[in-house]
């Protein structure tokens, strides 16, 4: 994936401290943090993609540059009424999947 690079450094900075006889905390510190951020900026990126897919899907329009459409657009009922279909399919899917996630956590503490 897009972040192997950064764990061949992590990687190193691992067996670096395992060479000197160190215990390696400041290494799994920084793969926590990196893991985190990785997460951090997938997820921004699939809800940025995620939101301008569905824009261009229900106005046919991309926005400009600065996120605005030129003309300013006439939103019509049944595109308020997708837009908000899409968001309530969204946030079911955010539910869905947060009760699998604890299920498949109570599972593996089993």
């Amino acid at each position: 994936g897009g972040f192997q690079a950064s764990n061949v450094m992590r990687n190193k900075l691992k067996k670096e401290a395992q060479a000197e006889n160190r215990k390696g905390v400041r290494a799994a510190l920084v793969q926590e943090a990196c893991d985190e951020a990785e997460v951090d900026i997938l997820a921004l990126v699939l809800s940025f993609l995620l939101v301008q897919t569905l824009r261009f899907s229900i106005t046919a329009k991309l926005p400009n540059e600065e996120g605005l459409e030129e003309p300013p657009p006439k939103v019509t009922m049944r595109e308020a009424y997708l837009l908000w279909g899409a968001g309530l399919c969204i946030l079911g899917a955010v539910v869905g999947l947060h009760k699998f996630a604890g299920n498949v956590v109570k599972a593996v503490e089993e």
